[in-house]
């Protein structure tokens, strides 16, 4: 499947050139590749039409396919044993770390 990154690589762009042509910060361009977040309605229509040049059915099935990879990558790692749960990434945006405040 096609994932964001592989849309933004086909067009020979970088993170920080995406960021600029959405006046977002290049972590927020991250963000969305590794589908932690997802673009709000202003920023979507941009990189459909002018960056990306799909239509919003493709990039809503690319912006899946980003989160179905992460998600398989975490659920990779958690049933290979390698690290177990309490070494995930926090960014994943699938296990939430919990403190306890005095």
């Amino acid at each position: 499947m096609t994932t964001l990154r592989d849309l933004r690589k086909d067009r020979n762009l970088t993170q920080i050139d995406v960021a600029a042509l959405c006046d977002v910060t290049q972590g927020l361009v991250s963000q969305w590749e590794r589908g932690v977040a997802k673009p709000n309605r202003f920023v979507l229509p941009i990189q459909c039409g002018t960056i990306y040049r799909v239509s919003r059915e493709e990039y809503e099935a690319a912006w899946e396919a980003t989160r179905t990879e992460q998600q398989q990558a975490v659920l990779d790692w958690i049933t290979g044993g390698r690290l177990g749960v309490a070494c995930l990434p926090t960014g994943t945006g699938l296990l939430r770390r919990r403190t306890r405040r005095a």
